[in-house]
């Protein structure tokens, strides 16, 4: 079994954007919920061709939320 890795970025306007990276299946939105639930609500979600053919990536624009 391989291990998913993340790639989080922040951009200058604040925007995450995560990118999962070796998972296999729809388990990327799994593997990410701890992040989504921890940063804010998910603004869009788009997955990339490997999601359909069986390797996972994914971003996912999530708003921040205040404190």
């Amino acid at each position: 079994m391989s291990q998913a890795e993340f790639q989080i970025r922040i951009d200058p306007t604040g925007e995450i954007l995560i990118e999962v990276m070796g998972a296999q299946g729809p388990v990327c939105t799994d593997l990410t919920a701890f992040l989504e639930d921890a940063l804010g609500t998910v603004q869009e979600r788009r997955f990339k061709s490997e999601y359909y053919t069986g390797q996972i990536q994914t971003d996912n624009r999530v708003q921040n939320q205040q404190y």
